[in-house]
């Protein structure tokens, strides 16, 4: 009897390894965390931008698994890079649309619209730096790429916000997967968008450094961090700059 508790334990622990390795799992959470926040919050005037991106994001791999449109596109390496710069900061800045809460304002950072994207997109284009030295060098796949913009969503989540933070020491704690899988969402579809036009491999070194999964998901961590600060950097040149 002990055995065979022992082994419905280990493969209950498989399964749930398994459950918590499937990326579709995790989209399938963020969406519903994403519909939990929808009917708890009101929308400002440009709260279809987020679902928008959805649509972009999700359409995109489906049509991507059925025609593999990326397979047929073949760029030169100067020509990937300039895109994944652009479909990031796209993507980025139709999210901060979004955030807004009063008809002609971009994004909360600043009253002015053009302050506010000149100081937020510092914040993207970071990202979008240290994302591509890690993309570049250790040959991220799409996969691990969504899971690292899992952990690095932590950094907001649970120190620059705090919004985890509070849910998780709020009474409605059990709600708190859901909530990081919002935020593993939205940074996932920023982080990846690029990628749903074109192949990862296109960013890729010609020499692997082999990495485990584990040790991306700690570079991921780091690289977050360094990219937060030289957003603080950024903000606070950009603030003076600006007043």
């Amino acid at each position: 009897m002990v055995e065979v508790g022992e082994e419905n334990f280990n493969f209950l622990i498989i399964m749930i390894s398994r459950l918590l390795h499937n990326i579709k799992f995790w989209y399938f959470l963020g969406l519903a965390g994403a519909a939990l926040l929808a009917l708890g919050l009101d929308g400002g005037p440009y709260w279809f931008a987020e679902s928008l991106l959805y649509l972009i994001f999700f359409l995109g791999l489906w049509l991507d698994s059925r025609y593999h449109f990326r397979e047929r596109m073949t760029l030169s390496r100067g020509k990937a890079v300039f895109l994944y710069f652009v479909i990031l900061l796209a993507t980025a800045t139709v999210y901060e649309v979004s955030l807004s809460t009063d008809l002609g304002l971009f994004s909360n950072y600043h009253p002015k619209p053009i302050s506010a994207f000149i100081i937020i997109i510092g914040l993207y284009l970071s990202f979008a730096v240290f994302n591509l030295f890690l993309i570049r060098r250790y040959h991220y796949t799409f996969k691990e790429l969504y899971f690292s913009a899992g952990v690095a969503s932590l950094w907001e989540g649970l120190i620059y916000t705090g919004a985890l933070t509070a849910v998780i020491l709020s009474p409605g704690f059990l709600l708190a997967p859901l909530a990081f899988a919002y935020y593993m969402l939205i940074y996932g579809i920023i982080f990846c968008m690029p990628f749903v036009f074109i192949r990862e491999e296109l960013l890729w070194s010609r020499v692997e450094i082999a990495t485990s999964f584990k040790r991306k998901m700690l570079y991921a961590v780091i690289s977050a961090f360094f990219a937060l600060l030289a957003w603080w950097g950024w903000g606070t040149v950009a603030g003076i700059l600006i007043n």
